[in-house]
């Protein structure tokens, strides 16, 4: 069985770094992007299995990129996690209706962060 790859997406480098270690100690291949434009040039050339997406991020934004992944191709049906701590109702709708799973960032602990990327997986439809 071949090792799950866990695009990250974050701009804040504590939360990142904690994310990244968090994944790989629960055996997941992780490649992290400190900026919108490079998660979304990553998720292009990695073809990563499940992406984890802050919304919050200056130019473009998480939902900008979200957007981008779902118009293209090869990222159109990669599963996407979206944390954020916005709570315009809007925004969520948006999200979800883009098919990721909307998360609270502030009720989401790293020791959560595995098991939600595991059972984000374990629903997600084969890529074609």
């Amino acid at each position: 069985m071949s090792t799950k790859r866990i695009l990250i997406v974050e701009d804040d480098e504590y939360l990142r770094k904690a994310s990244e270690i968090a994944l790989r100690r629960a055996g997941y291949t992780v490649i992290a992007a400190p900026t919108g434009r490079e998660g979304l040039t990553l998720a292009r050339s990695e073809r990563p299995d499940l992406i984890v997406l802050d919304l919050l991020m200056p130019q473009p934004t998480g939902l900008e990129i979200l957007r981008t992944l779902r118009s293209e191709h090869p990222t159109k049906a990669t599963p996407v996690m979206v944390v954020s701590n916005s709570s315009m109702q809007r925004i969520v709708d948006e999200v979800e209706g883009l098919g990721a799973e909307y998360i609270v960032k502030a009720d989401l602990s790293l020791r959560d962060l595995a098991g939600r990327v595991e059972r984000r997986l374990a629903t997600a439809a084969p890529a074609a």
